[in-house]
């Protein structure tokens, strides 16, 4: 993974970047772990963004951007404490900054990414799902003529799952089940040809679907 400029930036560089009573300030507050939120952002190489909440008097905002000029990094901080800046809660967060980062880049090398900055996977993102969902428009589209009477004893659901032995693979399954008089329903059993017969148990979208697999 390509190393961004706050990788660069050291603790005794922020010490050396604020006022000794600032920086042990904020130091203490690092400690005492009252950076509660942080988020980093890398929109180059060249430049880092850091947004925090940090639990002082009251929670206060911090932004924070770091910037390299080839010939210092640049560190520019607002804050909503009273000081506005140059403050002890901006040092916190830059503090926290600097280890949540190292520990990113050390388990993005090891290829060992934590759960929190793993992208969550997005099923509709999967072109084959998409097809799908894109044909089943085009059928409610062709089915939405006069209604037809429904003997609704037994219903038609789909179960949308992976396939056995194809770890990126969909597959949609559909099942028959009978509609229990008392409420609830009974024992689902995947289609098969016989349900042909029963082309009066289902609604058009679903026998035109069943026609077509």
């Amino acid at each position: 993974m390509m190393s961004n400029v706050l990788s660069t930036l050291t603790k005794s560089a922020i010490k050396s970047a604020y006022t000794s009573a600032t920086h042990h300030k904020g130091k203490s507050y690092y400690a005492a772990h009252r950076v509660v939120d942080l988020h980093i952002t890398h929109p180059s190489t060249a430049e880092s963004l850091v947004n925090a909440q940090v639990q002082g008097t009251t929670l206060y905002t911090v932004s924070i951007r770091i910037v390299d000029t080839k010939h210092v990094i640049r560190l520019e901080g607002d804050c909503s404490c009273p000081l506005q800046r140059d403050c002890k809660h901006i040092v916190a967060a830059l503090l926290q900054a600097i280890d949540h980062n190292a520990s990113f880049m050390a388990a993005t090398k090891s290829n060992v990414i934590p759960l929190s900055q793993k992208a969550k996977p997005d099923i509709t993102d999967d072109p084959r799902v998409t097809h799908w969902l894109r044909q089943l428009q085009h059928v409610m589209a062709e089915t939405s003529a006069a209604p037809v009477p429904i003997d609704e004893t037994y219903g038609m659901y789909y179960v949308l799952s992976k396939i056995v032995g194809e770890s990126h693979q969909l597959g949609v399954e559909p099942l028959l089940v009978r509609r229990l008089k008392a409420g609830g329903l009974g024992t689902p059993k995947p289609y098969s040809e016989t349900a042909f017969s029963l082309q009066k148990h289902l609604y058009p979208i679903q026998w035109h679907y069943l026609k077509t697999q």
